[in-house]
């Protein structure tokens, strides 16, 4: 849940606010839609694996989150580097012509 809110908030900052709703649509239905693939899949896996290393489905878990918490770095420096300045002196200027 924290990753989706996560994914949603940076979306918001790089994507025109006109493609917002269709952006968040997606990311909503691809949130939904994982479980319905994951559950069977480690399911199988855990059943194929019970007698030689029952832990298998755990580490394989692991690693999918290791890769996201990764890719939640990459993503936030490069977001820092190219596209946080920008948008933050954008949303200054717009807010002082709102006050005008």
């Amino acid at each position: 849940m924290a990753s989706a809110t996560m994914v949603r908030s940076r979306v918001s900052k790089i994507v025109d606010p006109s493609e917002i709703g269709k952006i968040f649509s997606l990311v909503s239905s691809v949130d939904s839609a994982v479980p319905l693939v994951v559950s069977p899949a480690l399911t199988a896996i855990y059943n194929a694996t019970i007698d030689t290393f029952p832990g298998a489905f755990f580490t394989l878990i692991s690693a999918i989150f290791l890769v996201t918490a990764a890719n939640f770095v990459v993503v936030g420096i490069l977001f820092k580097r190219n596209l946080g300045g920008e948008n933050y002196s954008s949303l200054r200027e717009e807010h002082r012509d709102h006050e005008d």
